[in-house]
């Protein structure tokens, strides 16, 4: 009966082993490349700006180098990307495309905008790093909701030794057999990684006319059939200057603009903060260092909330790291300096790497247990000082 269960225990092994073998490889990435997140120009409309004008530009990435975000990297079945926008919608559109909206203190005024579409091109990489373009043509996404197709399958696997009789391919993409006296047909898939370039097209469609000066938000998700997900947050500036876009640096309200007291009124301690704000710093050429004051000087930690002649509520400021990642640090002084991270990431599509300096992390309030107002509306400000460093 011993060697019996053994048996058992042996078998249900083995199966589970071989299922596990058949399973895919699956990975959604974002790899910048050349392309950007931020520092969009929204001074201006590209030309032209209608879908059907983009199916067949060749390397639009290059001709359309401005608007080039970058690429999503996918290993896996055959699937389909869906692109679907997320909060801040904008307000008072006649289409359903895309939109930058106006950002200020911390909150989108989506009643400002500029439609934009995005183009896609599907590539494959061959298990000998060689590229193809095997699509040839451009698909534009220019409805909320729309996709592009992914009709090949990708992945590193390959089939075992005894594994014979089996439809495989070889280090250069061709198509054969795997045989016991060859692995030259080995690989399961024809390519090892399938990457979609996105641009980004931007319309003559904004309201009002004309666009005010000013940095402009837009979110949208890349989904996969299978459920795989990719947020994107991209910014852009409407400026006669030009767009700043030698760095980001955003401190975004995750409160509405007027919340009730009651909120507040039993946050007392650090780790029971109120999270009010994300901060994010981003650059491709800088490092940079954080100060958290209460002045705009920063010379200064002491927090209020003011309400005309009435007392003003003592707060306090809690900053939590997330990139890098910090434990929560009460601010005391205005001198307290949290530094950026310098990341490199190796791209498998080219050999290039990607090198960004950032700095990310969470903002919170409390106030001192017992703490009772007197009514009305009340406002504070907490500065946020960024240096940078060469």
């Amino acid at each position: 009966m011993k060697n019996f269960k053994q048996s058992l225990y042996s078998l249900l092994v083995l199966i589970l082993l071989l299922c596990c073998a058949s399973l895919f490889a699956v990975e959604l990435v974002y790899e910048p490349a050349s392309g950007k997140t931020y520092g969009f120009d929204l001074s201006r409309s590209d030309m032209p700006d209608t879908p059907s004008s983009y199916t067949t530009t060749p390397d639009i990435w290059r001709t359309k180098a401005e608007g080039f975000v970058g690429r999503i990297r996918y290993q896996g079945p055959p699937t389909r990307l869906t692109f679907t926008e997320t909060e801040p919608f904008a307000t008072g559109t006649a289409n359903n495309m895309f939109y930058f909206t106006y950002l200020t203190g911390g909150f989108s005024q989506v009643y400002i905008w500029r439609e934009f579409f995005l183009v896609t091109t599907v590539k494959g990489l061959f298990h000998n790093g060689k590229q193809d373009e095997f699509i040839g043509y451009n698909t534009p996404i220019y409805e909320n909701g729309g996709g592009v197709s992914i009709p090949v399958s990708s992945g590193p696997e390959t089939w075992g030794f005894y594994e014979t009789g089996k439809p495989g391919y070889s280090l250069y993409g061709n198509s054969g057999t795997k045989t016991w006296s060859s692995n030259l047909f080995a690989y399961k898939h024809k390519y090892q990684y399938i990457w979609v370039d996105m641009v980004v097209i931007r319309r003559d469609q904004i309201r009002p006319t004309p666009l005010p000066n000013g940095t402009y938000i837009t979110r949208f998700t890349a989904r996969t059939s299978e459920g795989l997900s990719l947020p994107f947050e991209l910014f852009g500036e409407n400026n006669p200057s030009g767009p700043n876009d030698t760095f980001l640096f955003k401190v975004e309200s995750v409160v509405p603009r007027f919340f009730p007291y009651e909120t507040l009124r039993n946050k007392n301690t650090v780790p029971q903060a109120l999270h009010v704000g994300n901060l994010s710093y981003y650059s491709l050429s800088s490092s940079a260092n954080l100060r958290i004051a209460s002045d705009a000087a920063g010379s200064e930690a002491t927090f209020r909330l003011y309400s005309g002649g009435v007392p003003p509520i003592p707060f306090d400021v809690v900053f939590t790291g997330t990139s890098p990642q910090g434990p929560p640090k009460h601010i005391r002084s205005p001198y307290e300096k949290f530094q950026s991270i310098s990341t490199n990431k190796k791209s498998p599509i080219d050999g290039q790497t990607s090198v960004a300096n950032v700095l990310e992390g969470k903002l919170s309030i409390f106030v001192p247990a017992n703490t009772l107002p007197m009514s009305g509306s009340y406002t504070g400000n907490i500065y946020c000082i960024i240096t940078q460093q060469p």
